[in-house]
């Protein structure tokens, strides 16, 4: 039943003309989450996230719902400008600057590019005291960033962390830390979903 009323709301949502009232990113939420596995009803919402987008370019929900969206459909160019765009309203930001350093090593920055989008981020965890033990992505950023002072990091990361579930599948991650396991290159070749090509 309720996957009924999303593709009726879905439907209805799609034929609604475009002066009408927009929606929120709650009810594009809610259409995304039903949408899952779908590549085709994906797409759809794709195009209603471009429509309010369009008139809301800075909705920082729209914008991350329309990246979750190509992330469903393994398509990391079409989110890029998106991750881009959330980089810039948010410089000085490490979670959205990295975000950016791994959107553009997974679509094919050049390595130095990637080295120093890397190092940018450690720099801004140092800056806003997010530089810690317990910092993920001050850790990250230098693993990615290969820089000499990752392994003294990591271990004293690995050193704080307890026996939660958690904590142990971090541990595990970062035993068999690779880049290649941690980012995955995508060639556009391989990307392959119904959406058309609006942007």
């Amino acid at each position: 039943m309720k996957a009924a009323l999303a593709v009726l709301t879905l439907c209805i949502a799609l034929l609604r003309p475009s002066a009408g009232l927009g929606m929120d990113a709650a009810q594009l939420g809610e259409l995304l989450d039903a949408a899952i596995g779908d590549a085709e009803r994906t797409c759809a919402v794709i195009t209603m996230l471009d429509r309010e987008i369009a008139s809301r370019p800075d909705d920082e929900s729209l914008l991350t719902l329309r990246i979750a969206a190509y992330g469903l459909l393994a398509d990391p160019y079409s989110a890029r400008p998106d991750v881009e765009a959330l980089a810039a309203l948010h410089p000085d930001s490490p979670p959205f600057q990295m975000q950016k350093c791994l959107y553009a090593e997974a679509t094919g920055a050049q390595q130095e590019e990637n080295r120093l989008c890397y190092l940018r981020v450690a720099r801004l965890c140092r800056q806003s005291d997010k530089a810690d033990e317990h910092s993920q992505e001050y850790l990250l950023a230098l693993l990615l960033a290969d820089s000499p002072e990752a392994e003294e990091a990591k271990r004293r990361f690995l050193a704080g962390l307890t026996d939660s579930p958690m904590d142990q599948a971090l541990k595990e991650v970062l035993a068999d830390f690779t880049r290649e396991k941690f980012v995955k290159k995508v060639s556009p070749e391989t990307i392959r979903h119904p959406c058309p090509r609006q942007r």
